[in-house]
């Protein structure tokens, strides 16, 4: 079949968070289909089981958004598990981060600022080697380049290298994209602008 189906786990589990969590994940290996959503109710149970469940690999469609709350609850469940490599952040952080991460909709609901399809060209097209060395060679800006230590992106290799032209900095336990929000990162961005 081609396109998106959703199917929903009971709503009598919607304030029963290990059961959500479990008959999201009973469900989709039953279906067996790649384009199957499965829907988790927002409520405030629902947040923690649409973390689990997105973050074991079950496409997740969230429902029973009746509030403001609601919607930022489950976009932070959601940014919590595709932003994790962004390193340790306090619950406070995480919030900020997801108030930071939505715009509002005409209807009153909330969308991510960015459209995920964007992705879609890269990932359907072959890769290819680009050789990006020339353009760097060009910048003539004071730079600094922010590495998260657990990086699968940007190479510790490609760093030394980019340490010949750029002031560099490995920021510890996390991925590729430091959220910015740690004292200790800030302080090194801060150096570096006052110069």
């Amino acid at each position: 079949m081609d396109g998106w189906v959703s199917l929903e786990v009971s709503p009598l589990l919607a304030h029963d968070t290990v059961s959500t969590i479990a008959a999201a994940k009973e469900l989709s290996e039953r279906a067996g289909r790649p384009n199957l959503f499965i829907k988790i109710p927002g409520t405030k149970e629902g947040a923690p089981a649409i973390e689990e469940a997105i973050f074991a690999g079950v496409p997740v469609n969230v429902t029973l958004l009746f509030s403001r709350e609601h919607y930022v609850a489950a976009a932070e469940a959601y940014l919590r598990r595709v932003h994790a490599p962004f390193g340790a952040l306090t619950d406070g952080q995480w919030r900020q981060l997801t108030e930071t991460s939505v715009r509002a909709l005409p209807d009153g609901g909330l969308a991510l600022h960015f459209d995920p399809a964007l992705t879609e060209p890269i990932l359907a097209g072959t890769p290819q080697d680009m050789d990006l060395w020339p353009l760097w060679a060009r910048i003539q800006i004071p730079m600094l380049v922010l590495r998260g230590a657990e990086s699968d992106l940007l190479l510790p290799e490609t760093l030394q290298q980019m340490a010949e032209k750029a002031v560099t900095h490995v920021v510890p336990h996390c991925g590729h994209a430091p959220a910015l929000m740690d004292a200790p990162t800030i302080a090194v961005v801060r150096g570096f602008l006052e110069g």
